[in-house]
């Protein structure tokens, strides 16, 4: 990865020398605003008269590659910034081209790596229809034992059902509040604070009462039997070896017209419950934001779209922020020094 890194700051510094590195220093290089002497002469509007002034800058073997070489011609200046400004456009799309090879790295050092996630399946689009009375996570299992590959009896070592844990990450802020509450009154009453025992006593029974409901909640969610309404449509099935999980992968990698087809089939193998199941490769658990799985794909979709579109948006504000900055320091200094060209000539 540290040497695809090193790879990567060489394309950047090719490609901004490409789009407009090459041609400002070539541009730069023609220009004449730099001189050898601190003080130059420039000739007045009056014939014969000349007068002198402070250079924009010294000429060296740097300043003859900037911009200040080139303070004289305002033509030159603007297709320089236009340049910079089709520079920058590329640099967004080479980051996203360097994100995608990023991610490919990352997932074949990762196939390198044995880990949970080599044995186990995503599978999504599962219908929310189960009862309280049923186990969620024995009926999918029993479905990929018999029926995830047609024809073989597959073994599946665990199935690990997404539910809403909203209430419980609720509990647990509740019991967070209420034991800085708890600190809070000790300091008080090592102060010598007037707290009574019974503020002590509330706060640690809805503490106990939360701890309770949470341990209730774990249990049932354990259980997989009366949290139907908790069941957010989705599930991570373990097999025993990879060579089950990639046969599985193989035979649910099917189109997305050919999903379509397979919905107006009464007896499609790749329906559960009604539904065409999508089985992919399960992620690695600590790129999962568990919080979201229960969030609709189209919604992310939505999302990602609003994200990107003001990401944008304020990216060509920047760009055209900076662009007009660049012209109006230019054409101010350009004004001043024509201004003081005509105090001298005059």
């Amino acid at each position: 990865m540290y040497f695809q890194f090193i790879k990567f700051c060489w394309l950047i510094l090719f490609t901004v020398c490409l789009t407009s590195g090459l041609h400002n220093i070539y541009n730069f290089y023609h220009g004449h605003s730099c001189s050898d002497s601190e003080v130059s002469f420039i000739e007045s509007k009056k014939p014969g008269i000349a007068v002198n002034r402070y250079d924009i800058c010294t000429k060296n073997n740097i300043n003859l590659f900037t911009l200040a070489n080139r303070d004289g011609d305002h033509t030159d200046i603007e297709k320089a910034d236009i340049y910079n400004f089709f520079t920058i456009l590329v640099l967004i799309l080479l980051m996203q081209f360097i994100r995608k090879i990023q991610k490919q790295t990352a997932l074949i050092c990762d196939e390198r790596q044995i880990t949970a996630s080599d044995y186990t399946a995503r599978v999504r689009n599962i219908p929310k229809t189960f009862t309280d009375k049923q186990d969620i996570d024995e009926e999918i299992k029993k479905f990929f034992t018999t029926q995830g590959l047609p024809g073989t009896q597959l073994n599946v070592a665990k199935v690990t059902v997404c539910y809403d844990c909203s209430e419980k990450i609720d509990a647990q802020k509740k019991i967070k509040q209420l034991t800085i509450e708890k600190a809070k009154l000790n300091v008080k009453k090592n102060k010598g604070l007037a707290v009574s025992d019974e503020q002590f006593k509330n706060i640690d029974n809805q503490i106990d009462q939360l701890q309770n409901k949470i341990t209730t909640l774990n249990k049932r969610l354990a259980d997989g039997v009366g949290v139907a309404n908790l069941f957010e449509g989705e599930a991570y099935v373990t097999f025993e070896t990879q060579q089950e999980l990639q046969k599985v992968l193989k035979h649910w990698n099917i189109g997305g017209l050919t999903s379509l087809g397979q919905k107006f089939k009464a007896n499609s193998v790749y329906k559960f419950k009604g539904n065409i199941l999508k089985v992919t490769q399960a992620p690695e658990p600590s790129d999962i934001t568990w919080e979201n799985v229960g969030v609709p794909y189209s919604a992310k979709l939505g999302l990602r779209f609003i994200t990107n579109l003001v990401s944008f948006a304020l990216i060509l504000l920047s760009c055209g922020i900076i662009y007009y900055i660049s012209s109006e320091k230019v054409s101010r200094f350009l004004g001043e020094k024509n201004n003081l060209i005509d105090e001298y000539a005059c």
